[in-house]
Parts: structure tokens; sequence; C-alpha cells
């Protein structure tokens, strides 16, 4: 469901740049990113390299969804809560390649009486996200669940290491609609797609074409 976009912008003191979209203050394309609620949580947990990095985009899922939040790891002093990962009421899914993990599927976005279900993204480089699930408290002991291999990016901010891997907003975003929530599915790519063209031409670079999002060669 549709929701007031916050007035807060994520900016860079050090560059006056936009943490969201990453673009120059004065060019803000924050106020014409989609905005939507769902009925489950989305927790970015982000490597803290990644909050000024061009490409990333973990920080705007949070922007375009309601309700989720990042949470930076690794920095200096300031270790993460440890009840964000550990409520009784609420069935985590940590969505990463782990070894043996199942294809995440609608069933792990059904909601259960008094229960709710939060989708636990990890944010970072490949060798850094491999560092996190082994060094952030209580991660190992969550549900764990990837996407199929067969997955094909639609943009290329940043060169994956094998086929089959996204950026985060785009693995949030297909986790999203194979867990039945295409409107939330929906809102990220809208938003990729109004973000990603400028991070390209800052680079110099042409717009990757759009591919389909399950099959095919990367």
């Amino acid at each position: 469901m549709p929701v007031d976009a916050p007035a807060m912008l994520y900016i860079d003191p050090r560059k006056s740049r936009c943490n969201a979209c990453k673009q120059a203050v004065a060019a803000c394309l924050c106020a014409a990113l989609p905005r939507v609620a769902l009925p489950l949580r989305v927790i970015v947990l982000q490597h803290w390299r990644e909050r000024n990095s061009q490409s990333n985009t973990g920080t705007l899922v949070s922007r375009v969804l309601a309700g989720s939040e990042v949470a930076r790891v690794g920095c200096p002093g300031a270790p993460i809560d440890p009840s964000l990962l550990s409520d009784p009421a609420t069935d985590y899914r940590v969505l990463f390649p782990f070894a043996g993990a199942p294809v995440v599927s609608p069933e792990d976005g059904a909601q259960r009486p008094a229960r709710r279900t939060a989708l636990v993204v990890l944010d970072a480089t490949w060798p850094q996200a491999r560092r996190m699930w082994r060094r952030v408290p209580g991660l190992r002991g969550l549900r764990f669940v990837r996407l199929p291999e067969d997955a094909v990016p639609l943009w290329r901010l940043r060169e994956p290491p094998r086929p089959g891997r996204l950026s985060t907003i785009e693995a949030v975003a297909l986790a999203l609609e194979m867990m039945g929530h295409p409107g939330g599915a929906g809102a990220l790519r809208a938003a990729l797609g109004i973000v990603a063209p400028r991070i390209l031409a800052v680079r110099g670079r042409r717009a990757h074409p759009a591919g389909p999002r399950l099959g095919g060669c990367a």
C-alpha cells in the first residue's frame, strides 16, 4: 500500500550527496521514487564501507520500502543491536547463497497468526558478505534462503563475480516477488530504473539493456 515519502534526505556530509540515490543534493531523485509498505520487514545489514559507495543500492531499499531499515555492520565501537535478529515473534529469512539453502518460495512470505516475517539481506561486496555471515552475532542460527542460480540482473552497477549474482536492490526485489509481494518488487525495480541510468551516466557508461529476470545468460 502506498505511503507518504519521508521528508529526510540521507546526506553524505563530505560530498553533499544523497546517500539513497547517490546524486548531488541539488539533483536528488528521491522525490521521484515510489514508496510502499509491506506486511513483512526488510532488514539490510550493510557493511560500513558501503555507505558512501556510489554503486551501493542497499540504502535505496530502505528509501522505497516503508518499515525497512539499514543496520551498519563493522563500525568500530558501534555493534549492531542484538535484538534486531532475535525477536521471538519474528520468522527471519536470510537471503544469501549459503550451501544447502533452499530457494526462496511463497511459503517464506506467508503471514502467520501473531507472527511477522523479516527478510534479512547482506549489503556488501561478496568477500565482505562472506565474512559478515560468519561474524554477525545470531545470524548463523537463522534460516537461510537463496535466489535461483539463473537470476539475471537488469542493471550492472558492478560486475558480478559469477552468473546469478545481483545487486542488493535487485536481489530484494526478486526475493519479494518469489515470496508473493509483487508490489514491493515492482517498486524497487522502478526505483532502480530511475537511479541506475544517472549513476551509469556519471561514470560515462551506457545503461545495461533490460533482460529476463529468470533464465538466459548474464
